[in-house]
């Protein structure tokens, strides 16, 4: 009797499970948030779409998204267009969360823009050039530490212009991991006219750090030397030097 009980209360679970997977999304939409707006909700809870989905100062377009299983756990995949570019990625919850297959692509122009608005400017008027393409292969983490991190993000077609001259970088890499409650990031560009190497690490606390080493920049034209002497400083084998660390503070909008 005992056993029928437990088989009845699993189906019964199973069958509430499959009633709210398979429940129009319009419905769930009465579940959000007074601040969340969606707009033009389409499918069921498992595998739907919004044409718009906003939060506060964030709108994301085309936003898909589905229900499954990744790499055997269970998660959802999701696809959407944002101010900053496109964004898909899959993530869910095993004990701690984790985000795979991720990929976000953008214009060096967008990104900068936003950055801009968001007060985050370089300190030289330099604008940007190129195709800024992010990939995720993993990510794992806690709300207190980061357990595993895996990413690149490559600058295609890279340029900086500034007065009228431009500079071509190449292709610069970023490689990005993870130890504890720190990212660290790696940057590559050994191509001329100015090679570019770099080390940061950014802590939970907001403590951050950045070491960035350039040349030699023999082939630099005369303005771009000036503005690189000017941020940096004299090294061995004519290279220069620049060291930045601070804490950075995110301000409530």
């Amino acid at each position: 009797m005992r056993r029928n009980w437990r088989g009845g209360a699993l189906f019964l679970l199973l069958y509430l499970m499959a009633l709210a997977a398979t429940a129009p999304v319009s419905l769930a939409v009465k579940l959000l948030p007074g601040e969340v707006i969606a707009e033009d909700a389409t499918g069921a809870v498992w595998k739907g779409n919004f044409r718009n989905l906003r939060w506060k100062n964030i709108t994301l377009s085309r936003l898909s998204w589905q229900w499954g299983w990744y790499n055997g756990r269970p998660g959802v995949s999701v696809v959407a267009n944002g101010e900053t570019g496109r964004i898909e990625a899959a993530f869910g919850w095993l004990g701690s969360w984790w985000v795979a297959g991720g990929r976000w692509q953008a214009s060096a122009q967008r990104l900068a823009a936003v950055m801009e608005r968001a007060g985050i400017a370089p300190p030289l008027p330099l604008e940007a050039s190129g195709e800024v393409i992010l990939r995720l292969d993993r990510l794992r983490f806690t709300l207190s530490e980061c357990l595993d991190l895996a990413a690149e993000l490559d600058w295609r077609d890279a340029a900086l212009s500034a007065s009228g001259q431009r500079l071509l970088l190449g292709a610069p890499r970023l490689e990005l991991n993870c130890q504890g409650r720190t990212i660290h990031a790696a940057l590559h560009q050994p191509a001329a006219p100015l090679p570019l190497s770099a080390e940061g690490r950014l802590a939970l606390s907001g403590d951050y750090r950045i070491f960035l080493r350039a040349g030699p920049a023999d082939a630099l034209p005369a303005q771009w030397l000036l503005i690189l002497e000017n941020i940096t400083r004299p090294a061995d084998g004519g290279q220069r030097i620049m060291e930045i660390s601070g804490k950075w503070i995110r301000h409530p909008r």
